[in-house]
């Protein structure tokens, strides 16, 4: 006979032909598993035993209380940052008993290209050359100049990228076809090759730089001069770190002031990265070139606020480039966070260490 089956709880509502994968491909792989979808049920709903037999657990911001689920082993967030959970009792409890696994690299692909993305269009000047001549329905009067005497070469500028972890790693490899030098900011010196390798997080196949060879230099942010230096020498900076209390504003007025005056910044990762207050002022009086954000505070951003109402212009539109938070958004996201979860319950079974395991005490 065959014991009781442990319960892997779903709580994120996922398409129903992908539940139906999942739950077919678990129950081939790991028999022993049974899936149980909680969809738009409250999670008071379930059975007081089906919660005791959780000892998995899929999804974003609905989750049981630690008594809920006291056999809970293994939790996979559909997120790549998990600063949204920190205040969740089920986060806070038994950091070395049960581990959390983010989506980390699931978006690697896709934020890599909008980065491209975005700096081109800040280089090539492509949305005010759309305006000069589409959008006013004939060519440029003055045409050479103007607009199109603004354009710059990516080729051969430096390509600062701040946090070396899944997505900045296949940033910097999409890099490699502009011949760009290619330097990353860290909060801790990687001076060796053990060191500069990735750590075990999810990476796409064909992506990424897992060695950690395409970065000239390896700058630390906890050493001034090093940080200095790498604001100073970047012709692009990309924040691309984890949001904790120990990044909040890591790029701050000092950082600002010492990038170039034709600098861009594009930020992918979380808003309070940088001081945005500090940016209104940098971008008010020209002290860097230009910013790119996919992330701002606060998140829907207002109508009323600076960074509307200040920048962007139709003849300025490359100076500050905003989308409302969707750099990471791939039809490929769900079928990526589900295999990340299909590898870690392997990996659990064979007693190996996990993918996208995040230090709970450090918040990544």
């Amino acid at each position: 006979m065959t014991g009781p089956k442990s319960i892997l709880i779903v709580t994120t509502e996922l398409l129903t032909g992908e539940i139906s994968h999942l739950v077919k491909d678990i129950a081939k792989q790991h028999p022993q598993i049974h899936v149980e979808a909680l969809g738009n049920r409250s999670l008071d709903d379930l059975p007081t035993e089906t919660l005791q037999a959780t000892k998995y657990l899929l999804g974003f911001n609905k989750f049981p209380k630690p008594e809920q689920v006291p056999n809970l082993e293994y939790v996979q967030i559909f997120s790549a940052g998990s600063n949204h959970l920190q205040d969740h009792p089920l986060y806070k409890w038994k950091y070395d008993e049960v581990k959390w696994c983010s989506a980390s690299g699931v978006h690697g692909p896709i934020i890599g290209e909008y980065v491209v993305m975005a700096i081109l269009t800040h280089f090539h000047r492509y949305l005010s050359g759309i305006n000069s001549f589409q959008g006013a329905g004939h060519w440029p009067k003055n045409w050479p100049n103007g607009v199109t005497a603004q354009q710059k070469e990516l080729l051969h500028q430096t390509v600062g990228i701040v946090g070396y972890g899944a997505i900045g790693r296949n940033l910097a490899r999409l890099l490699t076809g502009f011949s760009v030098n290619v330097t990353t900011l860290n909060s801790t010196k990687k001076s060796t090759a053990e060191e500069r390798r990735q750590k075990e997080e999810y990476t796409t196949p064909g992506t990424g730089d897992i060695p950690g060879d395409i970065p000239s230099k390896w700058y630390s942010s906890n050493d001034p001069a090093e940080k200095e230096t790498f604001f100073k020498t970047a012709d692009v900076v990309v924040v691309t770190a984890p949001y904790t209390p120990a990044t909040k504003h890591l790029v701050d007025a000092t950082a600002l002031k010492q990038m170039k005056n034709t600098a861009l910044i594009v930020n992918i990762a979380r808003g309070e990265l940088i001081d945005q207050k500090a940016l209104v002022k940098a971008l008010e009086n020209k002290e860097i070139g230009g910013a790119a954000l996919d992330v701002m505070t606060p998140e829907p951003y207002p109508a009323e606020g600076d960074l509307l109402t200040k920048f962007g212009k139709d003849d300025d539109r490359e100076r500050l480039i905003m989308t409302p938070h969707i750099s990471g958004h791939t039809d490929k996201y769900t079928e990526r966070v589900l295999a990340i979860l299909e590898e870690n319950l392997n990996r659990l079974e064979k007693g190996t260490i996990l993918l996208n395991v995040i230090d709970r005490k450090k918040g990544y």
